[in-house]
């Protein structure tokens, strides 16, 4: 369609991330956009909708709205006109009218390819204006935000806490505790860490606009596993532990106990053991994989993105942050809380109280006491089920049955022929 110039120039050099297009690329989503006058009280989007749109906010007022009641709004007037609205599928939220509205649209599947065939854009000067916006681009196109809710994203770029650095600056130190989680606003960022028997410092990576740093130390609450040294001068941006925690991690990371575990395995998820291999060989879960977290990065491509993941460790540390890598990859994925070690301790406990009073016991339908306590058999069952799973990792992982394996096999025997 014809765009007036005016129109055409706030297009191309306000509206992220298409000011950072070439000309020709301008030219061809110029072309082919849509200008769209909408009454009050319609709807430009339900939430659940999928659909192949781009929008842009040009005039007027939406209320973004989600079935939990939150609600925020977004005018010309703010910096997130500048961004797609609701650019999530399927949709997070519904987009209410509350003026007359104008709204640019564009195919998403041109608006992709644009960007994926535009290899001759020039990168944007870091002190251009429009570097402000750019650090949230980098956070909304990340797949971590596609699980946030959006009142959290408000919440959170609300947040964030903008700091300068000049050269050589050393932002994190190796081995102290996190406080922070931060992206890069502009300025390149050196990673090194010190391996105190080599006695030798290794840079791991460069990283510059748009790239995180500091996650690793705050999901896995341990201290930072390396230093990160201001390359250059430059700006971050960032948000306290606390925040990422509550606003981030929390939302985006979807943690299951052990019962639950169970239940999705039931259903066709999968063990992933982040441990070392000696540990996975040692106890680790029958029927599940073994990537160990150092290692992750490397082969997380041999994973499978039809599988959910049940993604566990010894105590939690080391699988919430292999789980929050998966999810920002696009893996379908739940953390198991508080690590294996804290469930094997408690179906210990469980198999204990079962087997107690089983010498004395006929069989029944009447609940199994345990104790002055009357107990659920289902719900012992449950239990006796995971309790199972174990003895079976056990058994696989040794060729002879040492004499744990025979006590605990004995024992279950003898409880499941009373449960019967």
């Amino acid at each position: 369609m014809e765009v007036p110039q005016g129109l055409s120039d706030y297009i191309t050099t306000k509206l992220i991330p298409i000011n950072r297009l070439s000309k020709e690329s301008h030219k061809l989503l110029l072309d082919n956009i849509i200008i769209e006058t909408h009454p009050v009280d319609s709807y430009l989007f339900q939430q659940g909708d999928k659909d192949d749109n781009v929008y842009y906010l040009l005039e007027g007022k939406i209320n973004m709205m989600a079935t939990d009641e939150s609600s925020f709004s977004i005018d010309v007037n703010v910096e997130q006109a500048f961004y797609p609205i609701g650019q999530m599928q399927p949709r997070q939220y519904s987009a209410h009218i509350i003026s007359e509205t104008k709204t640019l649209r564009i195919s998403k599947s041109l608006f992709d390819t644009l960007f994926e065939s535009d290899k001759s854009t020039p990168p944007i000067p870091a002190d251009s204006e429009d570097s402000e916006c750019d650090w949230m681009t980098h956070l909304l196109e990340s797949r971590i935000f596609a699980n946030i809710p959006p009142q959290n994203i408000q919440k959170i770029f609300a947040l964030f806490e903008e700091i300068s650095v000049i050269k050589n600056e050393k932002v994190v130190n190796q081995g102290d505790d996190g406080d922070y989680f931060y992206i890069i606003k502009n300025g390149k960022f050196d990673v090194t860490r010190r391996l105190e028997k080599q006695k030798k410092v290794f840079r791991l990576a460069i990283l510059q606009e748009g790239e995180t740093f500091g996650e690793e130390s705050l999901l896995g609450n341990m201290p930072r596993n390396a230093s990160v040294i201001a390359k250059t001068d430059g700006t971050l941006m960032r948000i306290t532990k606390e925040s990422f925690l509550s606003l981030i991690r929390d939302p985006a990371i979807k943690c299951v106990d052990y019962e639950e575990a169970i239940q999705l395995i039931d259903n066709g998820s999968v063990w992933l053991d982040v441990r070392g291999q000696n540990e996975f060989a040692k106890n680790g879960l029958a029927g599940g994989v073994n990537v160990p977290l150092n290692t992750l990065r490397i082969q997380i491509n041999n994973l499978d993105k039809e599988i959910r993941y049940i993604v566990y460790c010894d105590n939690g540390s080391r699988s919430a942050i292999a789980a929050y890598l998966l999810v920002s990859k696009g893996y379908l994925v739940s953390h198991l809380k508080g690590g294996i070690s804290r469930y094997q301790q408690q179906l210990r406990r469980e198999l204990i109280g079962v087997a107690e009073p089983a010498n004395q016991l006929e069989y029944s339908t009447q609940p199994m006491l345990s104790g002055a306590n009357l107990v659920d058999p289902a719900r012992h069952k449950k239990a006796l089920n995971g309790v199972e799973a174990m003895v079976q990792t056990i058994l696989s992982h040794h060729s002879e049955k040492n004499e744990l394996s025979i006590a605990i096999s004995t024992v279950l025997s003898s409880v499941y022929r009373q449960l019967e």
